[in-house]
């Protein structure tokens, strides 16, 4: 996943997460998309920090 598609997908969530209509104005993202989304938001802002929060064994950032 790309940083463009990781932001696209973060903020389609959101925007599903914070709607109280019923039915719900926005479709939910795939989850494993939202997975994927949350890894690298978390490398970049990590990469921004300077601070690699997770250890080793537990990073789970997928290249894909």
């Amino acid at each position: 996943m790309d940083y463009e598609t990781a932001l696209k997908t973060l903020v389609q969530f959101n925007a599903w997460r914070r709607d109280n209509h019923i039915p719900n104005h926005y479709d939910m993202p795939n989850p494993t998309d939202i997975g994927k989304a949350i890894d690298l938001a978390i490398v970049a802002i990590s990469n921004i920090v300077g601070r690699n929060i997770w250890p080793e064994e537990d990073n789970v950032y997928d290249e894909d």
